[in-house]
C-alpha cells in the first residue's frame, strides 16, 4: 500500500498540489461559514427591531400651560435690581388681594419684566427702565409712579377692572397738561424778563448798530440842510 502512495510517480509530482488545494478548500469552508454566522446575526438583528415597539414621542409641554413652564429654580437668586422689583410689586399684589406667584426677569434692553402667574393664567407686564432705576435711586415721584402703573395693570388685567384703564388715562392727561402748563411758563419767563431790560442790556450789538444808525440819519439830514441853504443862495 505504501508503494502506491510514495512510489507512484504521479503522488510524486501532484502531492504538493492536492496538499495546496486542500488548505485553500478548508479556508474557503471556514470563510463560508464565518459569513453564514454573520448573516443569520444580522436577520436575528433585523428581527428584534423589527418585534420591538417604537419608542412613542412625548411632548414635554404636553399638559400644561405656558404659565407652567415658568419655572426659576428654587436656587435662583435675583439679582439687586430684580429683587428691588421683586419687593415692590409684592405688596401691591398683597394689597390687591391676589394669590399669585410673581416672578421678575430682564428683557434684552435692561427693563424689568414682572410676570403674575397662579399656574394656570399669566399676565406680564414691562416696567420702564429708567422709571425704575429713579425709583430705585430715592425719587418719591418715580417710585409713587411705578407703584401707580403697576398697580393699575393688575386692576385691569388680573381683576378685569376696566375703571384702572380710566383713571390711568385721567392721571395721564392731567400729568401732560400740567407738564403743557410748566413749560409755558418757563418758556415766557424769559421773554418776561428780557421785555423789562433795557435795549443796551439785552443785546449790546443791537443798540451798536441803533446807534450808527442814528449817526447816519443824523448826517444824511446835515447833507439836506447844507444843499437846501447852497439852493437859495
Amino acid at each position: 500500500m505504501s508503494n502506491v502512495f510514495f512510489n507512484n510517480p504521479f503522488w510524486t509530482y501532484w502531492a504538493l498540489t492536492f496538499a495546496v488545494f486542500l488548505i485553500y478548500a478548508a479556508s474557503f469552508l471556514v470563510a463560508a461559514l464565518d459569513v453564514r454566522e454573520e448573516i443569520a446575526e444580522q436577520f436575528r438583528k433585523a428581527e428584534q427591531r423589527r418585534a420591538r415597539s417604537r419608542p412613542r414621542f412625548e411632548d414635554p409641554l404636553a399638559g400644561r400651560s405656558v404659565a407652567a413652564t415658568l419655572d426659576p429654580g428654587a436656587n435662583r437668586q435675583l439679582p439687586p435690581f430684580l429683587q428691588w422689583v421683586y419687593d415692590e410689586v409684592a405688596p401691591v399684589a398683597q394689597r390687591l388681594g391676589i394669590q399669585a406667584r410673581i416672578l421678575v426677569y430682564q428683557d434684552s434692553k435692561g427693563h424689568p419684566l414682572v410676570h403674575v402667574t397662579d399656574g394656570q393664567r399669566l399676565v406680564s407686564y414691562r416696567l420702564d427702565r429708567t422709571l425704575a432705576e429713579e425709583a430705585q435711586a430715592g425719587n418719591p415721584q418715580s417710585l409713587e409712579e411705578a407703584r401707580r402703573r403697576v398697580e393699575a395693570f393688575l386692576r385691569l388685567e388680573w381683576l378685569g377692572d376696566t375703571t384702572a384703564m380710566q383713571r390711568t388715562t385721567e392721571l395721564a392727561k392731567e400729568a401732560k397738561a400740567k407738564g403743557e402748563t410748566a413749560s409755558s411758563e418757563e418758556a415766557a419767563a424769559p421773554a418776561a424778563a428780557a421785555s423789562r431790560q433795557p435795549p443796551a442790556a439785552a443785546d449790546p450789538k443791537a443798540a451798536e448798530r441803533q446807534r450808527l444808525i442814528e449817526e447816519a440819519k443824523a448826517r444824511a439830514a446835515a447833507r439836506k440842510a447844507q444843499q437846501g441853504q447852497g439852493s437859495e443862495s
